[in-house]
């Protein structure tokens, strides 16, 4: 199956599975996609050390959680990312500095820069800049706990499963956003700080 073809049918089954309620992975399933690791494409990496900016609290030592409304609420910073998606490598390398809000009602923004923000207000203000300025509205969806799904106005765009890390692994600590694919799409492999 050509990559265009595959995109369409994991976006088809993400609409499935945001639609009708059913879990990412039968969603998935059902649709036909290819199990994880069908990419060839060799893992991107990036490694940011942070912002100049302190980092909120993490969460208590424990299990991961899967990623709900009230865990994922809050200003965000990449941490590390490793992906297969083509493009991922060079664009992180132009602009390995990133910075997301996630909202009360699930509104999303984001940019990414090749300087870090200069503190909280900074990336606040440059947040909204861009997101004014994208002519898209981009909302998180995660009526499934642990499905992290992008709409772009209205329709689903992009997927991850998600989980809040409990506990210490190479890459993050605890409290760390974790994205890492969804069924049948490229390997990914995402750290987000919590800012505030």
């Amino acid at each position: 199956m050509c990559k265009a073809s595959f995109v369409a049918v994991a976006v088809a089954a993400l609409a499935a599975a945001v639609c009708s309620g059913a879990s990412g992975s039968q969603a998935a399933s059902d649709a036909g996609a290819k199990p994880d690791g069908a990419q060839a494409d060799a893992p991107a990496s990036g490694e940011n050390s942070g912002p100049p900016v302190q980092t909120a609290g993490t969460s208590s030592r424990g299990a991961d959680q899967a990623c709900t409304p009230q865990n994922t609420m809050g200003l965000w910073s990449l941490i590390h990312i490793e992906s297969a998606e083509p493009g991922v490598r060079e664009f992180y390398q132009t602009a390995p500095y990133e910075y997301m809000r996630i909202g009360p009602t699930g509104a999303y923004a984001y940019f990414a820069s090749p300087a870090a923000a200069q503190g909280l207000n900074d990336i606040r203000n440059r947040i909204d800049r861009t997101d004014a300025a994208d002519g898209v509205n981009d909302v998180v969806d995660l009526r499934q706990p642990g499905l992290f799904v992008v709409l772009r106005d209205g329709q689903p765009f992009q997927a991850f499963t998600c989980f809040i890390a409990g506990t210490a692994r190479a890459r993050h600590q605890p409290g760390d956003m974790v994205w890492t694919e969804y069924q049948g799409m490229a390997d990914l492999y995402r750290v987000q700080r919590r800012l505030q």
